[in-house]
């Protein structure tokens, strides 16, 4: 059994070393996301659960962290100006997901996947059923992933970084 939970301080280390294990993922897939320091560092996890908005994949039994993921309330500044393509719905009423993590030990096992659909229903627990992701173009794991759970393709934004290309994905009125 897995639990997702709001992430709390005692929880810094534990993301810490998942988020590690992101990062090493990811270059051993030649992809450029989170790489030359653009990965979620800890002051900005510290922002997160500050803001109510990381959350934490555990085992029920153990209660060791799984897997980390942030669900942010919207408007994002990042996300008001697609470079191509066009949101299924034009709102400023959104929730976006990012910073999606798994501990490497777990891979497989459908975690950020039970981890995204978590997130899809704390945003919809509180009436807001537009959900936003992006992931690097590159990363086509994430992208199967995102589609396979209904999200559909809108476009390409660019994040102040380097390597900062994303295709962004939306999701309206779905229920888990």
């Amino acid at each position: 059994m897995f639990i997702i939970r709001k992430a709390v301080e005692a929880d810094v280390s534990s993301i810490e070393k998942v988020i590690a294990s992101a990062v090493s993922f990811l270059k051993s897939q030649k992809l450029p996301q989170w790489q030359d320091g653009n990965h979620p560092s800890i002051p900005t996890v510290f922002c997160d659960i500050k803001a109510g908005e990381g959350y934490v994949l555990t085992d029920g039994a153990t209660g060791k962290v799984l897997a980390y993921g942030v669900l942010a309330e919207g408007p994002e500044s990042t996300y008001e100006t697609l470079l191509s393509g066009s949101w299924l719905e034009e709102t400023n009423d959104y929730r976006v997901i990012h910073r999606i993590a798994v501990d490497g030990n777990y891979r497989k096992q459908g975690l950020a996947k039970r981890l995204l659909i978590g997130l899809i229903r704390e945003g919809n627990k509180v009436g807001n059923f537009d959900t936003r992701i992006d992931t690097h173009p590159n990363n086509k794991i994430m992208q199967r992933l995102v589609t396979e759970l209904g999200f559909s393709y809108c476009g390409e934004i660019n994040l102040p970084i380097k390597n900062g290309e994303r295709i962004v994905y939306q999701m309206i009125n779905t229920y888990f």
